[in-house]
């Protein structure tokens, strides 16, 4: 969501670049190990804990729209074009990276692709592209941008309603989430059980829960508290206690079972491993931009992740490519430890590259034009 800096925190595209390093890093590995690698995931906040970072991709998002729309006095018209136009945005470019998955599986063997999950495109493509154009399901990496088309549409009736009742709406979000935990329930609404990899309706409290937050403006809030030694301390320690919960939970005795912590359904320990994850960063990005580390690059690293975070579409499109790519170029090279860090690091690095190509051509294309 395109946002002037004055209506946004600095965190939050902070926040937005961190969380696309990890996704693409997560699909990256889980690629590499769907075509033979062995070794162990790059340990990233999925890998430690109960959530990914496309939870608080939905959630920033969200708060964007109702930073910049849900405020009393905006105009709903302007609010519609808006948010329809960039509905339609996200719609294509996940158009174009499904005809670019459509056009890998015309190149690779049936076996690799069936490896890769896109058995559906090969076995019945027609079908596969009539249920992806109506929004019904998505090969793999591709159903965030899909679930997020819908939340935008969702969001622009949604809009006006916040700002005059957010806490109606929020409370319409929170139940909605609790009946949907119900598979009877979420079947009956419309969210077939086998298909998909996000129940929509328990993800919309994620996304509409963002915008409700935008519209009382609580990550400035957020922010002021992590500046208290003892609220950040207290934070980061139960996010430390929550590790370890997670780390005897799944690799020493089972404690839970998939019911807290389902990805599909946005499980309970889900829900507050994101949000502690959120403070941490937050108390990361502050920490970085005080005055005693930003002389040791604390700003710059601040810097480099916003760049990603400014440009999160398309950044996060072509982060999907690069996952197919990087794991099929280590296949070809060697399905072994050190290729897979050097292509993992390769990736991250052609990511900031790209953000900042798009940083400086939007600049270019901004600047008034030298008279003649």
């Amino acid at each position: 969501m395109a946002v002037s800096t004055s209506d946004r925190l600095v965190p939050l595209d902070f926040i937005r670049g961190i969380c696309l390093i990890v996704i693409t890093l997560n699909h990256y590995s889980l690629l590499a190990q769907l075509l033979g690698y062995p070794g162990k995931a790059i340990w990233t906040p999925t890998t430690l804990g109960y959530s990914s970072s496309a939870e608080l991709f939905f959630f920033i998002s969200g708060y964007l729209v109702g930073v910049v729309y849900a405020q009393p006095g905006r105009s709903a018209g302007l609010s519609f074009v808006r948010l329809s136009h960039r509905a339609g945005h996200l719609y294509l470019y996940n158009a174009l990276a499904f005809l670019c998955l459509l056009a890998l599986c015309g190149t690779l063997p049936p076996y690799l692709a069936f490896e890769l999950r896109m058995g559906d495109l090969i076995r019945s493509p027609h079908h596969a592209v009539q249920t992806f154009l109506m929004l019904r399901d998505s090969p793999p990496l591709l159903d965030v941008l899909q679930i997020y088309v819908l939340f935008l549409l969702a969001s622009i009736p949604l809009v006006p309603l916040v700002i005059r009742w957010p806490w109606a709406v929020l409370a319409a979000s929170v139940a909605l989430y609790a009946v949907s935990q119900w598979h009877t329930v979420a079947e009956s609404l419309g969210q077939p059980i086998e298909s998909g990899y996000f129940n929509r309706f328990a993800w919309q409290l994620l996304f509409i829960g963002g915008i409700v937050g935008g519209r009382m403006q609580v990550l400035q809030r957020l922010q002021d508290l992590v500046r208290q030694p003892r609220i950040a301390f207290a934070g980061l320690a139960a996010l430390a206690a929550m590790t370890v919960f997670f780390l005897i939970d799944r690799k020493v005795m089972p404690l839970t079972d998939m019911r807290w912590w389902d990805k599909r359904d946005l499980a309970p320990l889900r829900l507050a491993h994101a949000a502690l994850v959120l403070f941490a960063w937050f108390w990361l990005c502050e920490t970085l931009q005080r005055a005693r580390l930003q002389r040791w690059g604390g700003a710059l690293a601040v810097e480099v992740f916003c760049t990603l975070g400014r440009q999160s579409l398309e950044v996060f499109t072509f982060g999907i490519a690069l996952s197919y790519a990087g794991a099929l170029m280590l296949r070809a090279l060697s399905l072994t430890l050190v290729p897979y860090l050097a292509i993992a690091a390769l990736l991250v690095v052609m990511m900031w590259l790209f953000a900042r190509y798009l940083r400086l051509r939007h600049l270019l294309v901004m600047a008034p034009a030298n008279p003649a």
